[in-house]
């Protein structure tokens, strides 16, 4: 039987979801992934909550039991398997003719296991004059780390 985009948009995002896990090997309490796409632009970001703390991909040895040895190499790795997840979803909204997603946040709750899921439509960033995807990325770690206060 053939897939259908919901098949195929799902399994995307649990590839996303997957690289960010096991990048922490299974250690967050949640996964945030962060994906934008705007002007040609790939963006793919990750942070986790861990022991009640929001962290950054770089900062969880901070907070994680079993420590990782922590290496650019495979941060940057992991960044560019998640831009190629972004080209994956990018091609599947083109051959199912859907529109493509200028921003996707993924929550995945390890406990509960569920993901929550926002996506935009319309440009986010691209049509101000101060702000990047980076500066957005930010503002959602900062956001998710007052929840936590």
């Amino acid at each position: 039987m053939a897939k259908v985009f919901e098949d195929v948009f799902m399994e995307i995002q649990a590839d996303m979801i997957s690289l960010g896990l096991d990048y922490v090997e299974s250690q967050a309490e949640k996964v945030f992934i962060y994906v934008s796409y705007e002007e040609s632009a790939l963006t793919f970001n990750v942070f986790y909550q861990i022991k009640g703390k929001i962290v950054t991909i770089s900062k969880v040895n901070e907070v994680l039991g079993n420590k990782k040895n922590f290496n650019k190499k495979e941060v940057f790795s992991i960044l560019n398997a998640g831009i190629k997840e972004l080209d994956r979803i990018i091609s599947a909204c083109k051959e199912y003719d859907r529109p493509i997603p200028t921003e996707m946040r993924l929550t995945y709750d390890v406990k509960a296991n569920s993901l929550k899921s926002d996506y935009q439509y319309e440009p986010v960033y691209s049509n101000t004059d101060d702000k990047h995807s980076s500066d957005i990325f930010m503002e959602w770690i900062d956001a998710e780390r007052n929840k936590n206060k």
